[in-house]
């Protein structure tokens, strides 16, 4: 096994800022609809049955659910371990070995982390950055179990 230059903790950081700002962009541009739906009856006081209201939030949520989950595993997939936010840093993910990144490891590192997202509110986010900024191994915990590492192009 060869030795990787891991990406540097600032790097990773603004990576995934560009890419949860461009992530919540396009989500919310994915409810642009059910918005304006919602806004024109609301202005025009006219009566709206819930059970559409309901179904406009659940497709737009359910799109924009995909589109950023599509955006953090495929992008990656195909672009060589490369967000457009990686991209812009510098960065990309690999295998922990140095080879190409597998579809599994990229499912399994990205779902990881977007459950313990989820689940902590966000806190997990906080502890990663310490774990990957002051950890010896300078990885985060979906990367140990999902056999990655992110390293630096350039």
């Amino acid at each position: 096994m060869k030795k990787l230059e891991y990406a540097k903790p600032i790097h990773r950081l603004c990576a995934g800022i560009f890419d949860f700002l461009l992530s919540v962009s396009s989500a919310f541009v994915l409810l642009i609809p059910a918005i304006i739906l919602a806004a024109y009856y609301a202005i025009n006081r006219l009566p709206i049955d819930s059970v559409v209201l309901i179904v406009l939030a659940f497709l737009g949520g359910s799109l924009a659910i995909i589109a950023i989950i599509v955006y953090l595993i495929l992008v990656p997939f195909l672009w060589n371990g490369q967000t457009i936010g990686m991209r812009l840093f510098g960065i990309k993910i690999v295998s922990n070995d140095g080879s190409k990144l597998t579809l599994q490891a990229i499912c399994l590192r990205e779902l990881l982390r977007i459950i313990f997202v989820l689940f902590t509110l966000g806190v997990s986010l906080i502890v990663d950055l310490f774990i990957i900024s002051l950890g010896r191994l300078k990885l985060s915990y979906y990367d140990v179990v999902a056999m990655t590492a992110v390293i630096d192009v350039f």
